[in-house]
């Protein structure tokens, strides 16, 4: 009987089973005996490498926004301000609210008793000059207490006239804040009144340092305080030449709205007009109003995902192109 040839030795037959290595002989099974990777490694390996290829191409291809933000205010261009000439306490105000007022127009009437009283007196002494020198026209007394008492009785009218506040244009009471009985200091606010065909302007408060990259014709978007999601879309129409602090927008502005702008360092006032009376929200038109404040994005540079993320390239590129 012949020995069986000795078959070739198996460097794994220390590692199974005799039976386990006779039947895979068996069966021609060729590969690997025992895998120990999970399955889900290759695909996870592939998804990986997309990614990697997909972040790549964004950096090249992708842009990122710098946005300029800040403040904003609604404000009415054709309106009048009205303020205190001097100190006084009111004694009647005659507009309403919503009443249509001529240019010229009483307003309001301060307390006059003194400049009253003081105007008939002149008046009085006019008169009695006046009746001498008829009397003696070579009186040259007369003459000059006549010149005296004119310039004094044309200061007096002048004060008396202060005593009363007249409209500066013809427009519409929009704003109240004085009760007869009421004492002013010079420059505090009395009424505000609006021309028959305001216009809307839109005063944005941008940072300073972006002032180089803004001009007329770039895109606005504001966003009213209290309403979310109402996203109006303007464009820049002026831009301030002067990078200011935050008392000149405040000065600029005026005391009745200046504290509604909150406004920290250098900064540069833009303007945008607003074609539409109203904005939309909720599905329905509601109404711009004087004074309603929000916040004003706009878009200063546009620059590739890579520059953004390495800025030392941008440098690189500009110094290879010069």
């Amino acid at each position: 009987m012949k020995p069986e040839p000795q078959k070739p030795s198996d460097d794994r037959d220390g590692l199974f089973r005799a039976d386990f290595l006779r039947v895979r002989r068996a069966r021609n099974e060729t590969g690997d005996v025992l895998r120990v990777t999970p399955t889900w490694v290759e695909p996870t390996f592939w998804l990986m490498v997309a990614y990697a290829v997909i972040g790549f191409a964004w950096g090249i291809f992708g842009h990122v926004h710098e946005y300029a933000v800040g403040q904003a205010i609604v404000r009415f261009s054709d309106r009048a301000d009205l303020t205190a000439l001097s100190d006084g306490t009111v004694l009647d105000v005659l507009a309403r609210p919503g009443e249509t007022v001529a240019n010229g127009q009483i307003l309001v009437r301060f307390y006059s008793a003194d400049e009253t009283a003081e105007l008939d007196r002149v008046e009085r002494e006019f008169q009695l000059q006046l009746v001498a020198l008829l009397r003696d026209p070579l009186d040259q007394d007369a003459r000059q207490s006549m010149a005296r008492l004119r310039s004094e009785r044309d200061r007096m009218r002048s004060r008396l006239d202060e005593r009363a506040l007249r409209s500066p244009i013809a427009g519409i009471v929009s704003d109240i804040r004085i009760r007869p009985g009421q004492h002013l200091s010079t420059g505090d606010p009395i009424m505000k009144i609006l021309g028959k065909a305001p216009k809307l302007t839109l005063i944005a408060a941008l940072p300073g340092e972006y002032r180089p990259l803004l001009k007329p014709g770039l895109p606005l978007e504001l966003q009213l305080n209290g309403y979310p999601y109402s996203h109006e879309d303007l464009t820049i129409s002026a831009i301030g030449d002067e990078i200011v602090g935050p008392g000149a927008v405040r000065r600029f502005l005026g005391s009745e709205v200046a504290d509604a702008v909150p406004v920290s360092g250098p900064t540069v006032l833009v303007y945008a007009d607003l074609s539409r009376r109203g904005f939309r929200w909720e599905g329905r038109e509601r109404p711009y109003y004087d004074g309603m404040v929000g916040r004003a994005e706009v878009v200063v540079q546009d620059q590739s995902m890579i520059l953004a993320l390495v800025p030392g390239l941008r440098a690189l590129l500009e110094g290879s192109h010069d």
